[in-house]
């Protein structure tokens, strides 16, 4: 006999409420879902876990009625309870959602200044990326061009300048406010994300996180991450 989709519901809300305690450690009294929706990373579903939660205490505390259950939970939200527990089994890493090195826009230090800001006015990009044999060694964004006409005292950028000819702005060191940081390719996203708020926190901001094999700078760039590719992550 096939089970319902209130069997299949209960079953697997009791899965997720166990794969919580366990992973976080949480003591029997402590509330699974209050704590899973507390975390940021899964405040995209907090409604939708807490709606479960809902049905979850209804089919549990009320009784059947001729052998059936009130409601009947749909399948989408068997689908997110199943989810969920695979994202806390598995967790996403963030090569998952990360540009990869052959579609990345990026410049050496021989190219043009000017040729280079046009491409990157036409394709909106913020930050573009300077390689050297695959590794990263400086960032060309809007403030360091700022910061190039106001210490060279410069009100226009001659047509020959070349990235070599502003090196001293775009290396990592240079950069203040706009930060970059380098994670390896096994990092989870969850983690990546609370890069980029604990640097909101301390009044920075990433403009950028480059991946590498064990997140060192001296390691071949394999992808980059964008708080745009953060912020449009729909992994459940």
């Amino acid at each position: 006999m096939n089970k319902s989709n209130a069997e299949t519901f209960l079953e697997c809300y009791r899965e997720l409420e166990y794969n919580i305690k366990k992973k976080y450690q949480l003591d029997n009294w402590e509330s699974a879902i209050n704590y899973l929706t507390a975390k940021r990373e899964f405040r995209n579903i907090a409604d939708e876990l807490k709606y479960c939660r809902e049905v979850r205490n209804l089919l549990t505390h009320k009784p059947k009625i001729k052998d059936q259950y009130s409601v009947e939970p749909s399948d989408e939200m068997v689908d997110l309870l199943k989810t969920v527990t695979k994202r806390l089994l598995m967790p996403p890493v963030i090569m998952d959602i990360a540009v990869p090195v052959n579609k990345i826009f990026y410049k050496s230090f021989s190219d043009n200044v000017i040729r280079t800001l046009n491409e990157m006015n036409d394709h909106s990009f913020g930050n573009v990326p300077i390689l050297e044999g695959g590794l990263v060694k400086g960032v060309l964004s809007e403030k360091a061009i700022v910061n190039y006409i106001v210490e060279e005292k410069r009100f226009y950028i001659p047509e020959s300048l070349t990235l070599e000819d502003i090196r001293h702005y775009l290396v990592m060191e240079s950069h203040q406010k706009e930060q970059y940081a380098f994670v390896d390719r096994n990092a989870l996203i969850s983690d990546v994300s609370n890069l980029f708020h604990r640097a909101l926190d301390q009044g920075a901001r990433i403009g950028m996180v480059f991946i590498t094999r064990n997140g060192r700078k001296d390691e071949q760039l394999l992808g980059i991450v964008t708080p745009w590719d953060l912020a449009g992550n729909d992994k459940v």
